[in-house]
Formats: C-alpha cells, structure tokens, sequence
C-alpha cells in the first residue's frame, strides 16, 4: 500500500486553526513527512503563528519580481478552476494535493498565490492557514474577495472557493473572470 502515496507524502498536513468572533487568530501546520525524501533530515515540520507576533517553523520568503506562479489542485480540476488559472496568465502552475500544503508554498515562495475555484475546501482547510498568511502581511479570501467566517453554522463548506497571496492579492482577486464568479454562485 505504501507505493499508492510514492511523490505524495509532502503534500500531508494537519492543521489546527484558531479563530475568535469568526477570525482566524492562531495556526498550525504541522508537515509530518517533510524532508522524508533527503539523508539523514529530521523528519516533519511544524509552522505556526499568533497573529500580530509572527509566523514560525518556516523561512518566509516574498515572492520573485516579474513572475506568477499558481499553485492549485492536482485531484479535483474543474472547468471553472480552469478558468481561474488561465486568467492569472502563471508562468507556471503547480498542482499539489492539500489546502495546507499550498499555503506553505505561498509561505515560502515557492508560489506566488493559491488559486482554487471550487466548493472543495472546508473552513478547517484554510484557518490555520489564513493566520499563517495573516502574520507575514497575506491574505486569505473566498475567490469573490470575501472574508471567510469562522464560526458554528450550518455549512463549514468554503462556497466560494480560496484565493490566497502573501503580496498582490488585489491584482490577483481583479483577474477573476465573472464567469467564474458567477460559476460559483455568485
């Protein structure tokens, strides 16, 4: 069975989100297999922040000038994430498994934003990962440029899918197409 999850270790992630009055305050990602693939590594990783203090466990690098790279889904492609993607003109998308796994590499820079058009993720797919993004001066928002709420209700589905940028959110939320807004249930 192990074979099944070969190339797919990374992309694991446990989150542990923190919110107050619907607001993420706190996070946790802990990576368990990171550097499963190097001689000799500690084995996993834990990133961490409090809002207003700062993030940890990770070297926070800002995006490279004059480049767009996206990171999105590798297991649920749809036309309108399609859609999405195409209209941020990337020169390169990575398609990787796990909303926490794509957090980090808008963390570390190795992407520039997280771009998902989809109903795919849950309130607890991006908590821990928007007070990540939070504490190094990011952003986290549905694809129509809402916040998300974090609170008891009657869906914890994030209907509008996630954008998410350390730097130019706003250049990346004005590039999504209205079909796709209206795709979503705009």
């Amino acid at each position: 069975m192990f074979f099944y999850l070969e190339g797919l270790l990374q992309f694991a992630t446990i989150l542990i989100g923190v919110s107050w009055q619907g607001r993420p305050i706190a996070g946790i990602i802990h990576q368990p297999f990171y550097g499963h693939d190097t001689q000799n590594a500690n084995l996993g990783r834990t990133v961490w922040a409090i809002k207003h203090i700062g993030v940890f466990g990770i070297k926070h690098n800002p995006p490279t000038k004059n480049r767009c790279i996206v990171t999105t889904t590798r297991s649920h492609p749809t036309k309108l994430v399609a859609d999405a993607i195409e209209a941020m003109k990337p020169d390169e998308v990575l398609r990787v498994g796990g909303s926490g796994y794509k957090i980090l590499q808008v963390l570390d820079g190795t992407a520039d934003a997280y771009v998902f058009a989809s109903r795919g993720t849950k309130c607890w797919d991006t908590c821990a990962g928007e007070a990540l993004l939070e504490s190094v001066g990011g952003r986290l928002t549905d694809m129509l440029g809402d916040l998300i709420v974090y609170e008891i209700a009657d869906s914890y589905l994030n209907k509008f899918g996630v954008l998410a940028a350390v730097q130019n959110h706003t250049s990346f939320l004005e590039k999504v197409p209205e079909s796709v807004k209206i795709g979503l249930g705009k």
